[in-house]
């Protein structure tokens, strides 16, 4: 599943008083996060992404995704608890004239399609029940 969000972020909002908005995303793993600027931001629009309380992108504590007519894009492996999760876009803009819009994007796969130790495990599983109904024949 894909999620998706346009993030409007008016002129002169402070780093200490972000624009937050929350994605609600279902447990899985998020294996892809995308972080669109279009032409115009300069740079001047900023972005972090958090889970938990914590921020988690860019995994560098203080520092922030920002660009023009660019993206960010990179594939991850973060899971994700079981249920509904809360994912906090924050965003400010030092443009003292324009609002700026960024779009932001995650990629959530079901766990099991994604961790190759539990692909491996499953694997495991049905190996062993096929040679236990081997040995039974």
């Amino acid at each position: 599943m894909f999620y998706v969000k346009d993030i409007s972020t008016p002129a002169n909002t402070s780093r200490l008083s972000p624009v937050v908005s929350d994605i609600k995303v279902w447990s899985g793993v998020i294996h892809r996060v995308e972080v669109v600027f279009p032409p115009g931001p300069s740079g001047l629009l900023h972005v972090t992404i958090w889970h938990g309380g914590h921020q988690v992108y860019p995994s560098t504590e203080g520092m922030n995704f920002a660009g023009d007519n660019e993206s960010s894009e990179f594939n991850d492996f973060y899971p994700l608890p079981l249920g509904f999760n809360t994912i906090t876009v924050k965003t400010y803009n030092e443009d003292d004239t324009y609002a700026h819009t960024c779009r932001v994007r995650f990629g959530v796969l079901p766990r099991w399609l994604v961790d190759p130790t539990l692909q491996f495990r499953r694997i495991s599983e049905n190996f062993a029940t096929l040679i236990r109904r081997i040995g039974a024949v």
